[in-house]
């Protein structure tokens, strides 16, 4: 700015003293005329400086030109008169150019305002536009509705809009107007919010009514609208927000609060750092604390100090991980009780993982727990006598089995170490006089004793029998100090803390003593020590009813030995009243016993058929000696009195109790397959299976053996006419089986006169 007058002085300097020295060097020749060359430098000084400017250095190069026109013109009037014009034309020239210039340069800045303005303008234009478009685009992809009422209708409207009511942007613009999308009831309130809008005074709009939705159905929405003017006309731009996804989310939300208002577990919400914002009904109901007591309070007002640090700090490390805690801890109430609490807590963290809030489940589990602990303690209690009835019942079954005495007291011992939960169990039993003990049975010893006897009173068993009283001892020493020399060096290498021993008796007679040893310190109490008399009493009802079913079974063996002693001098004092058939009951009862074997009959089962074999033909007893011994034919009459033998056999052997299950060959060996047979008839498997097997035997015996009246038939004479009669006379099953074992022993025996031994 201070470059352009310096350059415009040093220009007027210069035209000035160009001026002065033509002045100088013409002035005196051509004398007026070279005034008037004045003009250039006053020109210039108005074009350089303005009209203000030139007139000064006019007014300056004028005088300076009459000074100098006074040296230099030789008649100075002359000079001076001649030189007005050229002063006056010097002014105008400086006026004049300098209007010029001020004229020029308000033209120059008037057209670089205006190509500033209308660069502006053209800027403004572009960003108006680029800003239309933002506009549109955000407006037609906004989540909420835009809608622009004029005249009436709605000019403009997005898709969210159109979507809310359920019609298409093209079904409303220009056709619609916010009274046909409204529900009739509403429409004073939203008639009412337009006009205000329209009539310029009031300020934004913003309230809730009820849509109307294509098919009737209303909608809530809200709306925001301010008034504005587009084409001098007014108009009202607004939003729409469909409310009905909000409702049901303020409705769920409603819904949930409920819930936890009403959940029957405490629950509390708390901040990252456990500083309390809020909590439900019975959170406060556990805790006995008013919502606004604990409300910006640490969890730590409800900590009991039974916690250790440890234990926090490993809470607090899951939590502040982002992982749920679950346990349990006791917490103090307002008025300083306590109770036992389970509580869960679960972070809420944000998409970053950082957490947010923490939720904490709360119940007040102490009864429960107290209840856990009683069905616990009575579940043990039941468990330990359903063991202990286990335990007995093991017992009973090994005194009723029948087992030897030695066989039934292993499994005694074995119960007994089981039930009572020891280490080792020994059962001393008494002798004949009952003033001795010995050891029948050890279990549980690390070497087992053997041979041990004690006198009565001598050691833990010798004084529990002389005692009849259980007796502890606890301790090893006390242990080793309260048994014979001879027994230390045995439980001195069993290690024992408690020896218990308690009598076994039954009837008021000793039978001996139990003996339990535990390596650890037991102290048993009433119920135990009352389990262990009654397990000891069991022992001893094992023993004596053992030995009395040894002395019974020996009793029995010898009484058996003595019925089947009489039942075969029955069977030889038969053969001898009928010397024909000596020695047919004793072969045709081995025969039977074969056949009966090799078809799969049981022991006990043999022994009724050995005895029903021998007794076949008791019944004879009551046939007279003409009839059973005559060397001919029998009449009809004494055949018809020879088929009683087996009415008779029956009625001789029915009442003999333990002759039972052996009747069945004396009552039906006569009996057929067919049906044919006497003294019933009987046909098939009706037939017992003893009868049809001795039937077969018997016949085989009786044709293999000499009658008065025919010689014996050979072995296969025998099979044929046997085979022969099967499926008519006799069981075919039977039949088989007796072929296979004739065809086994052909050749030996088999075809002799004895061949039924």
């Amino acid at each position: 700015m201070t470059r352009v007058p310096l350059r415009c002085g040093a220009l007027v300097a210069a035209a000035s003293l160009a001026y002065f020295a033509v002045l100088l060097l013409l002035g005196p020749i051509a004398g007026t005329p070279v005034m008037g060359l004045l003009l250039v430098p006053a020109a210039v000084a108005g074009w350089c400086f303005g009209v203000v400017g030139g007139s000064l250095a006019a007014l300056a190069l004028v005088a300076a030109n009459a000074a100098m026109a006074s040296v230099v013109a030789p008649d100075g009037f002359a000079v001076s008169a001649g030189a007005i014009p050229a002063d006056l034309m010097t002014l105008a020239g400086g006026v004049a150019l300098g209007a010029i210039r001020e004229w020029q340069r308000e033209a120059t800045s008037s057209r670089h305002q205006a190509l500033e303005k209308l660069e502006e303008t053209e800027a403004l234009a572009a960003a108006l536009g680029a800003s239309e478009q933002r506009f549109r685009l955000l407006a037609e992809e906004a989540l909420v509705g835009v809608y622009l009422i004029q005249d009436g209708l709605f000019q403009y409207l997005n898709r969210a809009f159109a979507d809310t009511f359920g019609y298409a942007t093209t079904d409303i613009l220009g056709i619609l107007g916010p009274e046909d999308l409204t529900v009739p009831d509403d429409w004073p309130l939203v008639r009412g919010h337009l006009e205000n809008r329209l009539a310029r005074g009031a300020g934004p709009a913003h309230y809730r009514f009820r849509g109307l939705r294509r098919d009737g159905t209303p909608v809530r929405v809200e709306v925001l609208g301010r008034a504005l003017d587009i084409d001098g006309r007014p108009a009202v731009l607004g939003t729409l927000l469909d409310l009905t996804r909000q409702t049901e989310d303020e409705a769920a939300l409603r819904l949930r609060m409920t819930a936890l208002e009403a959940a029957p577990a405490g629950i509390v919400i708390t901040d990252p750092e456990a500083v309390i914002q809020w909590a439900n009904p019975h959170a406060l109901g556990l805790s006995g604390y008013e919502l606004d007591d604990v409300l910006g309070q640490s969890t730590r007002l409800f900590s009991s100090g039974h916690q250790d640090q440890a234990f926090y700090q490993e809470l607090w490390r899951t939590v502040s991980a982002g992982r749920v805690w679950q346990g349990e801890l006791v917490n103090r109430r307002k008025d300083g009780s306590e109770y036992l609490e389970a509580m869960s807590i679960t972070p809420v963290v944000d998409d970053d993982g950082t957490v947010l809030h923490y939720v904490a489940v709360k119940q007040d589990v102490t009864q429960q727990r107290a209840h856990e602990a009683s069905i616990r303690d009575l579940n043990e209690s039941l468990a330990l006598q359903l063991e202990r009835i286990l335990t007995l019942r093991a017992i009973d079954a090994a005194i009723t089995d029948g087992r030897p005495v030695a066989e039934g007291i292993v499994a005694y011992a074995e119960a007994a170490v089981r039930g009572l939960k020891v280490d080792a169990i020994c059962v001393f039993l008494t002798n004949d006089q009952a003033d001795e003990l010995q050891l029948a049975h050890a279990r549980g010893f690390r070497s087992a004793p053997e041979g041990f006897r004690l006198e009565l009173g001598q050691g833990v068993a010798g004084q529990a029998a002389q005692q009849r009283e259980p007796f502890v001892v606890q301790g090893p020493d006390e242990i080793l100090a309260s048994v014979p020399p001879r027994v230390r060096s045995v439980l001195a290498n069993e290690a024992f803390e408690t020896l218990v021993a308690v009598p076994m008796a039954v009837r008021g007679s000793l039978r001996g003593v139990l003996v339990a040893g535990h390596r650890r310190h037991l102290a048993p109490d009433e119920g135990w020590l009352e389990f262990f008399r009654a397990v000891a009493t069991q022992g001893g009802i094992l023993v004596d009813n053992a030995t009395l079913l040894d002395h019974l079974k020996a009793r029995n063996a010898e009484l058996q030995a003595a019925y089947d002693a009489t039942i075969e001098g029955w069977s030889r004092a038969l053969d001898l009243r009928d010397r024909e058939t000596e020695g047919h009951s004793r072969r045709v009862t081995e025969l039977t016993l074969r056949l009966a074997r090799a078809m799969g009959m049981s022991d006990e089962e043999l022994v009724h058929l050995r005895r029903g074999s021998l007794l076949h033909d008791i019944g004879k007893m009551g046939i007279p000696d003409a009839i059973l011994q005559k060397p001919g034919a029998l009449t009809e009459q004494e055949w018809t009195t020879m088929k009683r033998h087996t009415e008779f056999a029956r009625e001789l052997l029915a009442p003999i109790e333990f002759l039972g299950p052996a009747l069945e060959i004396p009552d039906a060996h006569h009996e057929r397959w067919d049906g044919s047979g006497y003294p019933e008839g009987r046909a098939g498997r009706d037939i017992p299976e003893a009868a049809r097997i001795f039937a077969v035997a018997d016949v085989y015996d009786a044709l293999t053996s000499d009658r008065p009246y025919r010689p014996a038939w050979t072995h296969e004479q025998a099979v044929a006419h046997i085979v022969a009669g099967s499926g008519t006379h006799f069981d075919p099953e039977v039949v088989e089986v007796f072929v296979r074992l004739a065809g086994e022993r052909q050749g030996t025996d088999a075809g002799t006169g004895d061949a039924g031994s």
